[in-house]
């Protein structure tokens, strides 16, 4: 690879280059709920406390193309209604990115994987090449792995878990929402994935001015970390070729494969061109072995010292004579330490 491009456009340009490093800080944020969901919450057999229900309705796929409610609900669908639609999954994303400039380029590759099984523990993976995040929930416990530290155990009360698994699926909309709004899904074709009836329809680009007539935006507020906006604010899409493949069933979206190009405008002369490939796949649809518990080690926390309620006013409640004075050395008299002349 060669020098990379200093403009303030490629500190940023990762889907998720930053998310490693400011999710694990977001460990111990009180919580970070995907706000897609219900309010309703329920306690699967053998799962885990608190668990969110969805509205898993049937969605009328035949429409996928035309509507945009439909279209919204297929493309905004988070995680959980997802899970719950499929019962256990297994999901893997790779995008990567090369930005242009002239004889100079920067290239990111990103990996995201999920899987959840039946009883709701899941396995989250976060890879930019650079940072690495690993995450399980198992029941009530939570393990956690920073690039190639020791996975460490912590109590699932002290870490937000709600919006691990909408990491990682989000890669799918965020790679969608860099060519709207000209974004078209067309030419729906039956096939069929890995055992399921699908709906296979193909990417294309309208003429510029058009207007997106599917899908709203989606709601960046429920993802853990919101996307970079800078340069995808001054970028238009070029050219995208791709295909989505939409479960006929459930109408969750099973694959989807995207080979675009944009520019961005950060100069008059010259500007970044930007080459992006995705795909991403769901998997092992309701036959997810269960999530065990990984070898890991305890947590540690530094005990502190032992604190003095009253510090504040501890000199002034001595002189009063209310509490004791503490015990301090009686102090040598000056010259002490010399030796007595013989």
């Amino acid at each position: 690879m060669q020098t990379p491009i200093t403009s303030p456009l490629h500190t940023s340009h990762g889907r998720l280059a930053l998310t490693c490093v400011a999710l694990a800080g977001a460990l111990a944020a009180p919580s970070f709920a995907c706000r897609n969901r219900t309010a309703t919450l329920s306690t699967p057999e053998g799962g885990y406390h608190g668990r969110s229900t969805y509205d898993t309705s049937p969605i009328a796929v035949a429409r996928f193309a035309e509507d945009p409610a439909v279209a919204g609900r297929v493309l905004n669908m988070p995680w959980g209604e997802a899970a719950d639609r499929l019962g256990s999954l297994s999901f893997e994303g790779h995008s990567q990115f090369v930005f242009g400039r002239g004889n100079e380029d920067l290239e990111q590759a990103d990996v995201v994987k999920a899987v959840q099984d039946s009883r709701g523990n899941f396995v989250v993976t976060v890879d930019t090449g650079t940072h690495r995040v690993e995450m399980y929930l198992v029941g009530e416990e939570v393990f956690v792995r920073e690039d190639k530290g020791h996975l460490r155990k912590k109590p699932r009360r002290e870490v937000a878990t709600d919006a691990w698994c909408d990491l990682a699926w989000s890669s799918v909309r965020q790679s969608l929402d860099l060519f709207q709004p000209r974004l078209r899904f067309g030419d729906p074709r039956p096939e069929n994935l890995a055992g399921r009836a699908v709906v296979r329809y193909s990417l294309t680009l309208a003429e510029p001015g058009a207007l997106s007539v599917v899908a709203a935006p989606v709601d960046h507020g429920s993802l853990p970390v919101a996307p970079r906006a800078r340069w995808r604010e001054l970028s238009r899409p070029l050219d995208v070729t791709g295909s989505a493949w939409v479960d006929s069933t459930s109408g969750v979206l099973l694959k989807l494969k995207v080979d675009g190009r944009l520019e961005i405008a950060d100069r008059n002369i010259r500007p970044t061109q930007l080459s992006f490939r995705y795909e991403g796949a769901v998997s092992k649809v309701g036959a997810v072995a269960a999530v065990l518990a990984p070898t890991s080690v305890q947590e540690y926390v530094r005990t502190p010292p032992p604190g003095d309620p009253i510090d504040f006013f501890r000199a002034e409640l001595e002189q009063a004579g209310l509490v004791p004075a503490p015990h301090r050395a009686k102090e040598d008299p000056p010259g002490s330490d010399e030796q007595d002349s013989p």
